[in-house]
């Protein structure tokens, strides 16, 4: 597959650059995030986890800011778990999601900060597969994830939660039956509301979809 001879290319180029035979052809992340979203478009888990741990074995090799991969990395991984199918694919997304926060804690690069839309793929991933059977939880657990981070990090927009994240983590609740579903789909409105209040966040005043 082309997606394959891209990656055995990528593998020459480092093995020439490591080699000294030619220093004008280091691999960077930005060859490697091309690789990646064409594995996340087939939903190629595997192969993009693959690639996702070399990318970072390179990074721990070389202390190249310029391997290390970057929240486009860890979303292409995400979204090819979305796409897989894989019966577990909710849990390694949210394990893709954890190795990306705790690369960004432990260098402090902005460019490893995920958006609300990364956070969305994850949630939703455990809302929707049946394998999940506390998936309303879970997803509820990211949501709780998402707003701490929001805050930690001054409200940045870009990390707002939206009504679209609540509203998945209600109908998780609402799909579940529950003895206590539809009070815990009730404390997500209300914490959704009381955000809003203390924000003003746009993207998170409530809907029809509420």
């Amino acid at each position: 597959a082309a997606t394959d001879s891209c990656v055995s290319l990528l593998r020459r180029m480092d093995d020439r650059f490591c080699s000294g035979d030619n220093p004008l052809v280091k691999p960077n992340a930005v060859a490697y995030n091309s690789v990646l979203d064409a594995y996340a478009r087939r939903g190629d888990a595997q192969n993009a986890q693959r690639l996702v741990e070399e990318m970072e074995r390179l990074y721990g090799r070389s202390n190249d800011d310029l391997m290390m991969p970057d929240a486009f990395s860890f979303s292409s991984l995400i979204h090819a778990w979305e796409k897989s199918c894989h019966p577990h694919a909710a849990k390694k997304a949210e394990e893709a999601l954890q190795r990306m926060m705790d690369l960004f804690n432990a260098t402090g690069d902005r460019r490893l900060i995920p958006n609300q839309v990364t956070f969305g793929v994850s949630m939703a991933l455990y809302v929707s597969n049946p394998n999940e059977r506390e998936g309303a939880a879970n997803a509820e657990r990211i949501l709780d994830w998402l707003i701490e981070l929001y805050r930690k990090n001054d409200c940045d927009k870009d990390l707002c939660p939206t009504a679209s994240h609540f509203v998945t983590v209600m109908h998780g609740y609402a799909n579940s039956r529950g003895r206590l579903s539809a009070t815990r789909a009730e404390s997500i409105l209300m914490k959704m509301e009381d955000l809003y209040s203390e924000t003003g966040c746009n993207s998170l005043k409530p809907n029809h979809k509420c």
